[in-house]
């Protein structure tokens, strides 16, 4: 049995780190664990260690986004600004965020003040890229195309305890609920000043 849609998996945590390198603000963690099995999806899913070798030997176009929107990309594997690898127990990602840029120094102050510490990842299924059992209750990912890696505020999966640290030990004023509205403020000008440049598009 196979799948032909984008789907997505939240995962509690993955070791999820806010440093400062250099000036730079990095996020690192793990974005899926290897053989950890997911709440009750209706089904059981473990993600098998060759799920991600061929997307990434393949240079897939892979973005760290915050809650999977595509106007709030906080880096990308094409420019260089995330990088993705695996070990023996999971996805890991690096990623190097623009302090310039306002939304992703508000994400990075909340996850280094562990506000957010949770991983998701959309895919979709390759063909036969998946194994299910005899019931249907127990699936494998077994070969995904990667469509990206995201900051959320909920997990799906049991086994990624997630932590955040500043290199500098500095901590952080804000509270949640201003840092969400901020970034939530963000994506919206963003998805206002997109469609504002279509409109002009379509008047010549």
């Amino acid at each position: 049995m196979s799948a032909s849609k984008q789907e997505k998996r939240f995962l509690s945590g993955g070791e999820l780190r806010a440093e400062s390198e250099d000036g730079q603000f990095i996020l690192s963690g793990y974005a899926a664990l290897f053989s950890s099995p997911s709440k009750d999806l209706g089904f059981f899913e473990t993600i098998s260690p060759t799920a991600f070798d061929r997307a990434l030997r393949e240079k897939q176009l892979v973005r760290l986004t915050f809650q999977h929107s595509l106007d709030a990309v906080l880096a990308r594997t094409d420019n260089g600004t995330l990088t993705l690898s695996t070990d023996a127990r999971g996805l890991k990602f690096r990623a190097q965020l623009n302090r310039k840029i306002q939304l992703h120094s508000d994400l990075w102050e909340a996850t280094k003040a562990g506000l957010y510490n949770e991983m998701s990842f959309a895919f979709e299924v390759a063909e036969n890229g998946d194994t299910w059992s005899a019931d249907g209750r127990q699936r494998t990912l077994r070969d995904v195309d990667l469509f990206d890696v995201s900051l959320v505020a909920t997990g799906a999966y049991s086994n990624t305890l997630a932590t955040a640290r500043s290199a500098n030990g500095a901590t952080l004023d804000e509270t949640f609920q201003r840092l969400t509205a901020r970034a939530i403020n963000s994506i919206e000008q963003a998805d206002q000043e997109r469609r504002r440049a279509a409109g002009t598009c379509q008047r010549f």
